[in-house]
């Protein structure tokens, strides 16, 4: 069943929204195995599940929660521009651990995506 939750999270994902009724025959499997599947994705967190009429039937929709990031989210990692990168290894994850440079470069990265939504207060003329 693990490799049919991975096709069908992979389907969903490429989709952004797939009918449950889809997916089960897009797996090639039964109605019964497609809702068990649906349902394990959802209670991993892979997918939301909303009841809808599609078709004239009622079904569940699958909606994916995670995106895929692609190579963007990596571009821009520190370690691909670090003139020490030659020193970090898989062998030897000292310089990972105490890297000040990986470091810095995290909490910069956590800040800028972690900013707090500014506050627009309404001026209040008397």
């Amino acid at each position: 069943m693990k490799d049919k939750i991975e096709q069908a999270y992979l389907l969903v994902q490429k989709e952004r929204e797939l009918p449950q009724s889809e997916l089960w025959k897009k797996l090639g499997v039964s109605s019964r195995e497609g809702s068990r599947v649906a349902r394990e994705m959802e209670n991993r967190g892979l997918v939301d599940r909303t009841r809808e009429l599609h078709g004239g039937r009622w079904t569940y929709i699958l909606v994916s929660k995670r995106v895929g990031r692609g190579v963007s989210s990596i571009e821009d990692i520190f370690c691909l521009q670090c003139p020490y990168e030659a020193r970090c290894s898989y062998d030897s994850s000292k310089y990972l651990i105490d890297c000040i440079y990986l470091e810095e470069w995290s909490l910069e990265q956590y800040a800028r995506h972690h900013q707090p939504a500014e506050r627009h207060e309404e001026q209040v003329v008397v």
